[in-house]
C-alpha cells in the first residue's frame, strides 16, 4: 500500500491503479480496498439520508441536506461500486480465474457468496505478481545437484 506524505501530490501510477482493471491483486490489499470503499459508501449514505429520516420520524432537525446532493450522492455510490468491480477483476486475474466471474455479481445473493468465495482463493502458481515479476517457486521434480562442477551428480543417479 501505497502512503502519500501530506502537502504532496498523488502520484498518476497510484490513480492508474486504481481505476484500472489491469493486473493482479493480493487478498490482502483487495479485502483493503473493499473494506475503505465500504466506510466511504455507508459514511456517504448516512450523511445524506440520515436528517431526512430522522424528520420524517417526528425528530427536530436543524437543516435538511441540500437537494442537490441525493443526486451527487448517487454518482460517487456508481463510482465506489465502479472501483469495487475494477479491484474484483484484478483480484480474479490473481487467482488466475476469468474476469468474467463478475457477472455473478448479477444473480441475487447466490452470485455475492460464490463471488465471494472466488476472492478467497489463493494466487494462481506461477503468474506474474503485481509488479509484473514472474514468481519463483522450486519445481518439486527437479534434481538437485550435488559435488562440485568436476564431479557433479544429480540425487536420482546416486540412488
Amino acid at each position: 500500500m501505497t502512503v502519500v506524505p501530506a502537502g504532496k501530490p498523488v502520484p498518476a501510477t497510484l490513480l492508474r491503479r486504481v481505476f484500472s482493471p489491469a493486473g493482479r491483486q493480493g487478498r490482502k490489499s483487495y479485502f483493503t480496498e473493499l473494506v475503505l470503499l465500504g466506510v466511504v459508501g455507508v459514511t456517504l449514505t448516512a450523511a445524506v439520508t440520515a436528517p431526512g429520516v430522522l424528520a420524517a420520524l417526528g425528530f427536530a432537525v436543524r437543516s435538511l441536506p441540500p437537494a442537490w446532493l441525493q443526486p451527487l450522492s448517487g454518482v460517487i455510490q456508481a463510482l465506489l461500486l465502479t472501483l469495487a468491480v475494477i479491484a474484483g477483476v484484478r483480484r480474479l486475474r490473481d487467482a488466475g480465474l476469468s474476469p468474467a466471474y463478475m457477472f455473478l455479481l448479477l444473480i441475487p445473493f447466490f452470485g455475492l457468496f460464490v463471488l465471494l468465495a472466488l476472492h478467497l482463493a489463493p494466487p494462481a502458481p506461477g503468474a506474474p505478481d503485481h509488479r509484473g515479476l514472474q514468481e519463483k517457486r522450486p519445481d518439486p521434480d527437479a534434481s538437485v545437484v550435488i559435488g562440485t562442477p568436476e564431479t557433479q551428480t544429480s540425487e536420482r543417479e546416486q540412488a
